[in-house]
């Protein structure tokens, strides 16, 4: 099975729903929405049918486009394919928000700094980035109360696989910086059992 139909699957899973609950409530109805690093595009189908927004996915693998093509059928949601390094085909201050979800913490400082410059780039004055991103923290044990282990293992897997770079990425802080640095409203909140965070960073109206 490949990666991107074996990560599709993970987005179907209870535990999954629950980590995009917060994404999906902080997002204001009937608004313009990019996600990038989509994947198979989960978030995005369920913005549609809980908030109406007006979505794009945008990813660097075709091979998750491909599993967000079947995913999605025939709807309207657009999505993109961009190389790694690449400018986004978007004119400045498209996007109300722009939400990177569990992205960010595996870019290298450069792919970093290319892809946040980016996102900020495209979003409206007064809109908002909204990271999601692992904490390499969290129960195990009060996971395993939450959620039907036998049902949701992929959780435990992802857990594992993310933890290294996820306690790098929550000891820098790095968007927490850049908010102070730059007088840029910041929030920061613990989600799941303190298994991620969500980050929203609002661009400055001029």
């Amino acid at each position: 099975m490949s990666f991107s139909k074996f990560f599709s699957r993970i987005q179907e899973t209870q535990w999954y729903d629950e980590l995009l609950r917060p994404v999906i409530k902080t997002v204001n109805k009937d608004s313009r929405i990019l996600d990038i690093g989509t994947g198979p595009a989960k978030l995005l189908e369920l913005l549609v049918e809980e908030k109406n927004v007006d979505c794009t996915g945008l990813d660097t693998n075709k091979d998750m486009l491909h599993e967000a093509k079947l995913k999605l059928g025939k709807t309207d949601i657009e999505l993109v394919h961009v190389n790694p390094g690449d400018s986004y085909p978007f004119k400045n201050e498209t996007f109300d928000d722009v939400i990177l979800c569990s992205i960010l913490f595996n870019l290298k400082d450069d792919a970093f700094d290319q892809v946040f410059e980016e996102s900020i780039r495209v979003t409206k004055q007064g809109g908002r980035l909204i990271i999601l991103t692992p904490t390499g923290n969290g129960s195990t044990l009060r996971l395993a109360t939450k959620f039907a282990p036998f049902k949701n293992r992929s959780m435990f897997t992802w857990q594992k696989a993310t933890k290294s770079n996820a306690k790098k990425w929550a000891k820098a802080d790095p968007v927490a910086a850049y908010a102070s640095k730059n007088n840029m409203d910041y929030s920061k909140e613990a989600i799941l059992y303190d298994f991620a965070q969500l980050e929203t960073l609002q661009i400055p109206v001029k």
